[in-house]
């Protein structure tokens, strides 16, 4: 009779203890795997789907930068009009400074006619009139035409080409510059992509793979089919199942190449270890939970089973009154306000693995590259520059801290002319780079633009490491002479500004407790001026 009292005291206590904690558990169980889950998956593949999307944008303005250098040589060839006795020391020259960037040991551009038949070096010729690629773009008025990958008969080494027509004065098409990209370049880029741990290559419309071909083909090959005919439909993902594992492949057109993907293959339940983490930590707690009710009870039976009988009634009501205390107070734990803070505090530790600091500089560069494509348009106005580079400069104040400070002063009468894209942030990129990490403490980079009667000046001010007075020389005569050098930045601005005004454009390189750049081109592009100018060149 002594024991029956508190043993029907704990299991009745561990009953409404189990039975509370079970009836409030189990619907946030349920509501994390039928609704929390999907929503935080469907939010994970957006994510993810952005930072695809992202890589391929980046990857595109490489390739683009890749044609823009094309379009230069092709500059000088309509200007020379086929004269291989001036192209030839012209290619080769350029074939030296560039053979990095395309990731050839060979020569990495081959000149001909419409007959096929391409010079690269005194040594080596090619013939690509029975390629598909060739024929299109000699049948075509397209700018440019990439294709398939394909063996170098130079170096034996798997490259891809990218076809450019030379067209004369009359839009005649009269040859065409090769320009051959190593694939292992490609694929050093791709692997450098980290979403998820995931497994990143390019291909395209046709199942074509550019990288890491061997290795793509024996994890993804039976699937690459699917993948291209979901892609036709615009970016997005597909889960494909592989060795028994489920795998979501992410997937978005790269621009500036018709039919090329970036592809992300990601295993499915690294997109939900954010949810799993909430349900292991709501079971944990409900184990836990369970195991102190347990041990509690146990501590609470033994003590009522040494009461003295003499004292029943007297037990019996104090028993009573603690029962109900202690019902109220584990009530009181198992409020579901209480639970939901818990559940709040899980989630929310949750999305501090997302670390909004990585999503800010991510909305930074996506800022970056919609500026940068700009729907296909190759001018911009000087406030979309300016937000820009501005973009660019927090981005990499994120990464450099202290490192970086910077100035902005526009005037706003310049606002809104209309310049050529993305001239500015070369600099600013050639000023961190070339001056103030070369430095100890904080650099500054001043940026100011300003409009003097017809004319718009911008300027770049840092105050980093000067560059010697001899480079500084031997800069200003490699871009008079139109000459490509290791300032590729300088370079490309300086020919498309010059493209764009002809001689009405002027730089000024100085150093000036640093290095000082002033680009001076008048407050409107096309103008008649500017067109004769062109013309003469």
């Amino acid at each position: 009779m002594k024991g029956n009292p508190s043993s029907s005291y704990q299991n009745r206590l561990i009953g409404i203890y189990m039975l509370c904690l079970l009836l409030a558990l189990i619907p946030l169980i349920i509501f994390t795997q039928l609704w929390l889950k999907p929503k935080n998956l469907e939010q994970n593949n957006r994510q993810t789907l952005d930072l695809v999307e992202s890589n391929a944008n980046e990857i595109g303005s490489w390739l683009d930068q890749r044609i823009s250098e094309i379009r230069v040589i092709h500059s000088f060839i309509k200007v020379s009009g086929m004269n291989l006795e001036v192209i030839k020391p012209y290619i080769t020259n350029v074939n030296e400074i560039v053979r990095d960037a395309y990731g050839n040991p060979q020569e990495t551009y081959a000149i001909g006619g419409t007959d096929g038949l391409g010079w690269i070096n005194d040594s080596l010729t090619i013939d690509v009139s029975n390629r598909e690629y060739f024929q299109e773009a000699m049948r075509t008025q397209q700018e440019y035409v990439i294709g398939a990958p394909v063996v170098s008969k130079s170096d034996h080494e798997p490259i891809f080409l990218i076809c450019y027509p030379i067209r004369d004065e009359a839009e005649k098409t009269v040859g065409f510059i090769n320009g051959s990209i190593n694939l292992d370049h490609l694929s050093t880029i791709t692997d450098g992509i980290q979403v998820y741990d995931g497994t990143a290559w390019i291909m395209n419309q046709n199942t074509d793979v550019y990288t890491s071909q061997s290795v793509i083909h024996e994890l993804y090959g039976p699937y690459l089919s699917t993948i291209a005919q979901a892609a036709e439909k615009g970016n997005g993902s597909v889960e494909i199942k592989v060795k028994g594992q489920s795998i979501t492949v992410f997937y978005a057109a790269v621009p500036y190449a018709e039919n090329w993907l970036l592809c992300d293959a990601i295993l499915t339940s690294s997109l939900t270890a954010s949810t799993d983490r909430i349900v292991n930590s709501l079971l944990a707690c409900a184990i836990i939970a369970s195991l102190l009710i347990c041990l509690a009870s146990f501590f609470l039976s033994r003590k009522l089973a040494e009461e003295n009988q003499r004292l029943i009634e007297e037990v019996s009501i104090i028993d009573e009154r603690e029962r109900k205390a202690e019902i109220r107070a584990l009530q009181a734990q198992i409020n579901p306000h209480f639970l939901y803070n818990i559940l709040d505090t899980i989630q929310w530790k949750a999305l501090d693995y997302h670390a909004l600091d990585i999503a800010e500089m991510i909305q930074k560069l996506s800022q970056i590259f919609r500026i940068s494509l700009s729907d296909g348009k190759e001018a911009i106005p000087v406030a979309q520059e300016i937000k820009h580079v501005q973009s660019y400069l927090d981005i990499q104040k994120t990464r450099y801290k202290e490192k970086i400070d910077y100035t902005i002063q526009v005037d706003p009468r310049a606002e809104t002319i209309i310049i050529p894209k993305l001239i500015i942030q070369p600099l600013v990129e050639n000023s961190i780079y070339h001056g103030i990490k070369e430095i100890d403490g904080t650099g500054h980079i001043a940026i100011e633009v300003s409009l003097c009667e017809d004319r718009l000046q911008i300027e770049v001010h840092d105050d980093g490491k000067s560059m010697s007075d001899e480079m500084l020389k031997q800069l200003k005569e490699e871009l008079a002479s139109h000459v490509e050098s290791d300032h590729y930045g300088l370079f490309n601005i300086y020919e498309k500004l010059y493209l764009t005004y002809g001689k009405a454009f002027s730089m000024t390189l100085s150093n000036q407790n640093g290095f000082h750049v002033i680009l001076s081109f008048p407050d409107r592009i096309g103008d008649e001026k500017n067109a004769s100018a062109r013309h003469r060149r």
